[in-house]
């Protein structure tokens, strides 16, 4: 079974409301969309908040799906999908459970056993994309059929072209999804917000199929409930959606905030513009596309519209997963390196913050008047100071520090790192007290832990001499 339960999301970039229990009179008369009395078949590749939600609304609609899962496939054999729909701006929810004897809808586990489909949805996160290979169909096998095509719901600039190297450019299409929906449990998907969809094909001269196909895709989410058309230009679709997903996913990490507190602080708002223009620089020096000031000023106002909110950045974080800091930040940010020069400057400090954290280090805002304050992760507690810090009050940090060795674990490693020397500056006695401090200029809140690419090898190191002389 799959039930759905949720309400509209925006699926880490707000867009356009997408009144998830719409049906449209027109797609039921048309099912398929493309041609009168068609229906296309559908294939989920990654059955997760994205995945199981559209999965789920197509499925309820009428349309035929197969789903691939992974770790929920044996609940959701016995239990169904669960989908809960909350409706955007009132208290009313709606759910359903979508099984086999309810739905057109079959779920495995294993993606050489699913059958063949019309539209492969890739709707795995794109640090799983490495799997593709494994779970894509290929033209000419058992499970693609005449006319397949396949469309990347995912992050990023270029998600496409790890789909093509599998395929072929000419069958592969992008998708944006502007939703907000969270995994609540297995097999149980939680909708808050939007859910907006733009496609668009990869190749720019698209193939007859490709321009049959993809509005009968769109026709067929309208059918759906979900808000979506077909673009003519993919890649300025791409950096659009960029403009929100590298202020609002990187700085949800960084700061440890959701998207409402990012708007109700002023300073962090005026760097969230300032990400947003860098991106719209970015687009026009990379690939000539214009983002203007409105567009802008539009995905401000959708946002401070919006429900709290946590990005997929942010739950992955949350949960020990991968998070897509390639995807949303470094791909864009070394395209506009490449393309010009001193373009990408908040977004590389951004970048860099992000791949400090997702080296496994958690920083915890440390002022003056509380810099006792620690938290451990992987063996290894991490003290962030911020750039306002009065330097002449390091002795007595130190001593402060040097009065709680006793109450920290044996296990926990201490040292003394200065982003803005470069090197291992001032470094204490590592062997006599528990702790790794890193001192960076940084942000008045959350979890950052510094800008510096270099720091994961320095603190290796301070560790390893701890080992050495232990």
């Amino acid at each position: 079974m799959l039930e759905v339960v949720g309400r509209g999301t925006p699926g880490d970039s707000p867009g356009a409301k997408c009144g998830a229990l719409r049906l449209h009179d027109d797609a039921a008369q048309t099912p398929g969309g493309y041609l009168p009395g068609v229906s296309l078949s559908y294939a989920i590749i990654g059955t997760g908040a994205l995945g199981g939600y559209y999965g789920g609304q197509l499925a309820r609609s009428g349309q035929r799906v197969h789903f691939l899962l992974h770790s929920d496939f044996e609940h959701v054999q016995q239990h169904g999908l669960r989908v809960h729909l909350a409706v955007p701006g009132s208290d009313t929810t709606d759910s359903y459970t979508v099984t086999p004897e309810t739905h057109d809808v079959t779920f495995h586990g294993d993606a050489d056993e699913m059958p063949a489909a019309d539209v492969v949805l890739i709707c795995l996160k794109t640090t799983q994309n490495h799997l593709l290979p494994k779970l894509l169909p290929t033209p000419g096998s058992k499970r693609w059929k005449a006319g397949t095509i396949v469309v990347t719901l995912q992050n990023g600039l270029h998600p496409e072209r790890d789909a093509a190297a599998v395929v072929g450019d000419e069958h592969v299409a992008g998708g944006l999804c502007f939703l907000c929906t969270n995994k609540v449990g297995p097999g149980h998907i939680k909708y808050l917000d939007y859910g907006f969809i733009k496609l668009g094909s990869l190749a720019q001269k698209p193939s007859t199929n490709m321009l049959e196909k993809l509005p009968g895709v769109a026709a067929d989410f309208r059918g759906a409930g979900v808000d979506c058309n077909v673009v003519d230009d993919l890649v300025l679709a791409r950096w659009q959606k960029l403009v929100w997903n590298v202020p609002y996913n990187g700085l949800s990490v960084v700061l440890n905030m959701t998207t409402d507190k990012m708007m109700a602080n002023p300073n962090v708002r005026r760097r969230v513009v300032a990400l947003m223009h860098e991106v719209a620089a970015a687009a026009k020096a990379v690939d000539g596309k214009t983002i203007d000031d409105t567009f802008i000023h539009q995905m401000l106002t959708n946002t401070e519209k919006m429900a709290p909110y946590k990005t997929s950045m942010m739950l992955d974080y949350e949960a020990g997963r991968e998070m897509e800091v390639e995807a949303i930040v470094g791909d864009p940010m070394r395209s506009a390196q490449t393309a010009e020069e001193g373009i990408a400057l908040e977004i590389k400090r951004l970048y860099s913050s992000l791949k400090t954290i997702d080296y496994g280090f958690i920083g915890k805002y440390v002022s003056q008047d509380n810099f006792g304050a620690f938290t451990s992760h992987k063996g290894v507690a991490i003290l962030h100071v911020d750039a306002t810090w009065d330097h002449s009050g390091w002795p007595q940090m130190v001593d402060r520090l040097r009065a709680l060795r006793d109450e920290l674990p044996d296990t926990v490693q201490f040292g003394f790192l200065d982003a803005d020397s470069g090197d291992l500056a001032k470094t204490l006695n590592v062997t006599a007290i528990p702790m790794v401090i890193l001192f960076l200029d940084g942000v008045p809140t959350g979890r950052h832990v510094g800008y510096e690419l270099d720091i994961k090898p320095k603190v290796e190191a301070l560790l390893n001499r701890k080992t050495k002389s232990g």
